[in-house]
């Protein structure tokens, strides 16, 4: 590290040095990190289970079979956000609402519905994310059901079908407990690493021979032992001893 009144440097050294330094504040930090997030995805996060079912999307095209097959595939994908906001329509919703045997809210069922597209496909994939895994089940049967008539009416052309069944999630689709400890941890590892260097590139004062080489850049000549003060006491008894006498 090299220090003068306008610049300041350090080198990767330096920096490993500070870790090495500070290398139980890292393992205490990491670990500390770690166990919370561990604690929280196990102990308190409300587990969430996904229930999926994909349909097929096809639109008309009267060209050649290879380019309606990328025609059909680039079509369904950039109409899947449109089919997205028409499967949580009011019309689609309050239909699932009426006809699950649960007491949900208009917002609360459109809040556990989402679509994607499954890339390079012209499939799209229906989720519902729910507490409950039967009541996901039971509800992503309930929105494909009344959504794909909905989407067929208002979009008009080509057709929506429904591929398989709607399976029961049989594990929760969030937390995810590992990614959230390993994601705590670098966390964790990486702030701790950063308040150790800053806090030792803050403090100015020289404490070592090094620190001083860091700062001069001429010959250290001589270093003033450092004494305890037990020793400074007993060196003054002595003085004062051997001076009375």
């Amino acid at each position: 590290m090299k220090q003068d009144t306008d610049t300041f440097e350090i080198d990767f050294r330096q920096i490993f040095r500070i870790l090495k330094n500070y290398w139980y504040v890292l393992v205490l930090s990491t670990a500390l990190a770690a166990t919370a997030a561990l604690i929280y995805s196990t102990f308190v996060a409300t587990p969430q289970y996904t229930a999926k079912t994909q349909v097929l999307i096809k639109v008309s095209a009267s060209k050649d079979d290879d380019e309606i097959t990328q025609t059909m595939i680039n079509t369904a994908q950039s109409l899947v956000s449109t089919f997205a906001v028409i499967l949580k329509s009011n019309n689609v919703v309050d239909t699932v609402v009426d006809s699950i045997p649960y007491d949900y809210t208009r917002s609360q069922i459109s809040s556990m519905i989402s679509a994607s597209a499954l890339s390079g496909t012209a499939v799209m994939q229906i989720q519902v994310t729910c507490e409950d895994p039967l009541h996901a089940q039971v509800i992503a049967m309930c929105v494909r059901e009344y959504g794909i008539p909905e989407i067929i009416k208002i979009y008009g052309a080509g057709s929506v079908t429904a591929l398989g069944d709607v399976d029961k999630p049989t594990s929760p689709s969030s937390p995810d407990t590992e990614k959230n400890t390993l994601i705590a941890a670098f966390c964790g590892l990486f702030l701790a690493a950063a308040a150790c260097i800053v806090i030792t590139l803050l403090d100015t004062k020289i404490k070592t021979e090094d620190d001083l080489k860091a700062i001069l850049d001429v010959p250290i000549i001589g270093v003033i032992p450092s004494l305890f003060k037990e020793e400074v006491e007993e060196r003054k008894h002595e003085y004062s001893g051997g001076k009375s006498k």
